[in-house]
């Protein structure tokens, strides 16, 4: 019964996505693939192969619930949105500006502090392999303390991913600083991707260019059509090394269907041993606004020297452990958005969550192509692959990661000083 429940929402997305943004690349159609089509393919395609338990019926009420809540916070930004966004366009796009050498300069000086662990990685990689490296980043093993893995984690790290959407962007406005931007941003993905063994960074870049040029990037398709191909193919020959590096015996398939489908099988764990995950023990909004609680007890660690005590540490404490989930499977972290979304209040913060998420997606949406706002485009891009991460992963938005990402954003472009009455007007 379940199956015809997701179909139906399926069908639905994409008339609503067609109908309302004339395009079927949108945060409801991604959201409701999360969730409707990767919970089909968890109990049917993962059973048959893997002999996994089917999902519990508490996993597919969470899931309509998240994918219910989406819609309506959708439906409503969508309808009201001359309410938040002036009807009438602006000249934005022309008047903003990339500050690209701000964005060089933090660049580099990244690179430059990061260098010492890149070096580590590289001897560790060399002589014991990349899955070795891997498990010794992921014990924390990597920085010689807490404070400097926070460091690069949410300060560092995020500039990395910003660089990346302004570089398309700027690609996409025939701009030189854009050529100069992806090459800075190749570097910081490669040191990212060696220290840490890691092949998130280059999945992340890989979505950021496909919607941005997929969204933006049609008037000139022609034109760059080469160049856009070329990164593609070079984003995703660097995901299947590191995937092949990492994962000895498993094909390309499997890791696909291990990253994306077993999440519900772990968060189907979660549900039915809650004394493990700890299900009932509610943060009351601490994971939700991680964002910024999580500064405060990280600034609380570093002045007075009291104990990290950070709702991401609450829930990774859980989901770093590795969980048997059948035919020798064996996965952690991706516990899907729902599970530290109930540690908060339980089905209410799932449904206000994914309700909040479907707002501020929609809102950025709407005042990228109304006001053609730079900034706006690239949270809205930002956005759009949180929104696809929901379904595997959490702490792309529930980690001061989310909050830089935010603040580097506005920060990385101006307004020229004589268009700012045009922009006013």
């Amino acid at each position: 019964m379940y199956i015809l429940f997701y179909l139906i929402f399926i069908l639905i997305a994409i008339i609503m996505s067609i109908k309302i943004e004339k395009t079927i690349i949108t945060s409801l159609f991604i959201c409701v693939i999360g969730f409707c089509l990767f919970p089909i393919l968890a109990d049917l395609c993962a059973y048959k192969l893997y002999l996994f338990n089917k999902l519990s019926i508490k996993v597919h009420y969470f899931n309509l619930i998240a994918v219910v809540s989406f819609f309506v916070g959708y439906l409503f930004i969508m309808m009201n949105k001359n309410y938040f966004i002036k009807k009438k366009r602006s000249n934005k796009e022309c008047s903003q500006f990339v500050r690209d050498k701000l964005i060089i300069g933090i660049n580099i000086s990244s690179w430059i502090l990061t260098f010492p662990y890149l070096i580590k990685s590289m001897r560790l990689i060399n002589e014991k392999g990349w899955s070795y490296s891997r498990d010794y980043v992921t014990s924390g093993l990597l920085f010689e303390s807490t404070i400097l893995e926070i460091i690069y984690i949410w300060i560092i790290f995020p500039v990395f991913i910003v660089t990346a959407l302004y570089a398309y962007l700027e690609n996409l406005r025939k701009s030189e600083k854009g050529k100069i931007l992806v090459f800075v941003s190749i570097i910081s993905l490669t040191i990212h991707t060696i220290m840490f063994s890691a092949r998130a960074l280059i999945i992340k870049y890989l979505a950021y260019f496909m919607l941005c040029y997929i969204l933006y990037g049609k008037s000139k398709k022609v034109k760059i059509r080469g160049k856009a191909l070329i990164m593609v193919i070079f984003l995703l020959i660097s995901a299947t090394f590191i995937t092949a590096q990492r994962s000895a015996g498993k094909s390309i398939y499997e890791n696909v269907l291990i990253y994306y489908v077993c999440p519900f099988h772990l968060l189907n764990y979660y549900i039915e041993n809650p004394m493990f995950s700890n299900l009932y023990d509610y943060q009351y909004g601490k994971v939700m606004f991680g964002f910024i609680y999580n500064i405060y007890e990280a600034i609380k660690y570093v002045l007075f020297g009291i104990p990290y005590n950070g709702s991401d540490k609450l829930i990774t404490q859980i989901t770093a452990i590795s969980i048997p989930l059948g035919y020798g499977i064996r996965m952690n972290a991706g516990s899907t958005a729902i599970y530290p979304l109930f540690r908060d209040f339980g089905v209410i913060s799932i449904i206000l969550g994914f309700f909040l998420t479907a707002i501020v997606t929609g809102y950025y949406r709407n005042k990228a192509m109304d006001e053609r706002d730079l900034r706006s485009r690239a949270i809205y891009i930002y956005l759009l692959y949180i929104v696809f991460r929901y379904s595997s992963s959490y702490l792309d938005v529930y980690s001061p990661e989310f909050l830089f990402c935010v603040i580097y954003i506005f920060f990385f472009v101006g307004i020229n000083k004589h268009d700012k009455n045009i922009v006013k007007n």
